[in-house]
């Protein structure tokens, strides 16, 4: 019995450590000589994702909904769009990835009834199931307006699903884009 309750306590902690890790906010890099405090105007340049050959990222739908997002979360920070010069740039970049994934499923566990009054100590039947699927990932990148050098990037990947309208494929880019630039600038909540 002490065996059964272990694996439930190691399953629970592992079911807690997946929750905790998809709350966590989107990895960002930057470069820490940039005083991100000075910056307060913003343009934007033009991205490349609409040059793909791929339909799902060369999208004008896309591209007006994540543009709407980052505009919304700077703007939301103080920070104001402007057609002259600016303290920095905003790109936005988007990859779409095959990948395969096997899972693990154990479908009898315990004890299992042996003859008269007697037990097996333990029975295990476990089966696995290989799945294809499309991870898409989002890049937001603040470039030097002058240089175009890179000085902050934060990005976001998810399992691409197909649409259901517009009001859930605006949604998702909004929740992507508000964890992406939950870190931005960084060293500020």
């Amino acid at each position: 019995m002490k065996l059964v309750a272990r694996i439930k306590s190691v399953a629970l902690a592992a079911i807690a450590a997946v929750t905790l890790g998809c709350a966590s906010s989107a990895p960002v890099d930057y470069d820490s000589s940039v005083n991100f405090q000075a910056l307060k105007t913003y343009s934007w340049l033009d991205s490349k994702a609409l040059e793909s050959d791929d339909p799902r990222i060369s999208n004008t739908l896309f591209n007006d909904r994540v543009k709407a997002a980052v505009d919304r979360e700077l703007a939301r920070k103080g920070f104001v769009k402007s057609e002259g010069e600016v303290d920095f740039k905003v790109v936005y970049h988007l990859s779409i990835d095959r990948k395969i994934r096997e899972d693990n499923l154990n479908a009898h566990y315990g004890y299992y009834p042996y003859g008269w009054g007697y037990r097996h100590p333990m029975y295990v039947d476990t089966s696995s199931r290989i799945r294809e699927y499309d991870e898409g990932t989002l890049i937001v990148d603040v470039v030097d307006p002058a240089a175009e050098r890179l000085w902050w990037r934060g990005s976001h990947s998810a399992t691409v699903r197909k649409s259901t309208g517009p009001e859930k494929a605006t949604q998702r880019v909004n929740d992507a884009v508000a964890r992406i630039m939950a870190n931005y600038p960084p060293g500020v909540k």
